[in-house]
């Protein structure tokens, strides 16, 4: 069963792109599939597992519905690893709005990560220096509807709690970037708003940490050498911290475990081609009778 969830005209974009290579693959595996508007499920539980794009609209219903049946749900999405916040992978996302539930799985071969020009920049992370004083606090926030799906009602009013908290422990320089396409999330007082067109990339250079909930900014962090504080889940919340308490010394992975980390999210991360293919079904489908739901 597919719904297809979209938010936005950009994301509808990008959904029906992948449908087509997705459905393919489903076929190529010699599984059925049924495509149904995510604004016509009404609670039903009519296939073995539901597959969305997005977490936005009712995507929250359908896991809901389908976990409480004891079904798996697949979330896709963008690609995690971003230049520019593009991406030519789509993400999988099994039984949730991040990768976890099956990532950090022992035994798997780092074949993906050789065929990512990523490899080579792997190889230099894992030696942060230590930061200057006032080297700033990033703050990176989810849109409203990825809050919804977190059970986050009030994204602004959760978002000056973090600046609050914060301020309990150091008085570094905060830089607040809520989504850039969410204009409704407004400065926050005793920070510095950024928005476009500066990007994540720009802001995070010298940043001391990033805080944030569970905005895939975490990964372009750590990728970058800077150290994360992930308050909610999300794919990088095995090398990140989960404690504003440690925000003036934050958790940063060692090279072992920043490779392995990397070697594992690969695994979740697959093109249009191999979508077609339906080498990437065969993986999920794999993967689903490893884990209960």
């Amino acid at each position: 069963m597919w719904h297809g969830a979209q938010a936005n005209a950009a994301e509808k974009s990008i959904s029906e792109r992948f449908y087509g290579p997705w459905a393919q693959g489903v076929n190529r595996c010699g599984d059925r599939h049924q495509r149904m508007p995510i604004a016509d499920f009404r609670g039903d539980v009519v296939a073995d597992v539901a597959c969305c794009w997005g977490v936005s609209g009712g995507v929250r219903k359908v896991v809901d519905a389908y976990h409480g049946a004891g079904k798996h749900v697949i979330i896709y999405d963008k690609g995690m690893l971003r230049a520019k916040n593009k991406s030519d992978y789509h993400r999988v996302q099994i039984d949730d709005g991040n990768p976890l539930k099956c990532m950090m799985r022992r035994g798997r071969s780092d074949e993906r990560l050789d065929q990512r020009s990523i490899k080579a920049k792997i190889k230099k992370l894992g030696r942060r220096t230590k930061s200057s004083k006032s080297a700033p606090i990033v703050i990176a926030t989810n849109s409203q509807k990825h809050n919804d799906f977190w059970g986050i009602e009030d994204g602004a009013a959760y978002d000056r709690q973090i600046v609050d908290e914060i301020r309990k422990h150091t008085d570094r320089p905060i830089i607040y970037r809520p989504k850039p396409k969410r204009s409704a999330f407004l400065p926050i007082p005793g920070t510095t708003y950024s928005t476009r067109p500066e990007n994540i990339e720009q802001i995070l250079k010298g940043a001391h940490v990033l805080v944030t909930h569970s905005s895939n900014c975490a990964i372009n962090a750590i990728l970058m050498d800077v150290p994360v504080i992930c308050l909610g889940q999300c794919a990088a919340t095995p090398v990140s911290g989960t404690s504003l308490d440690t925000i003036e010394d934050p958790f940063y992975p060692d090279a072992a475990l920043l490779r392995w980390w990397m070697v594992c999210l690969m695994w979740f991360e697959w093109t249009n081609k191999e979508l077609e293919s339906g080498e990437a079904w065969k993986f999920i489908r794999s993967e689903m009778k490893r884990v209960r739901v």
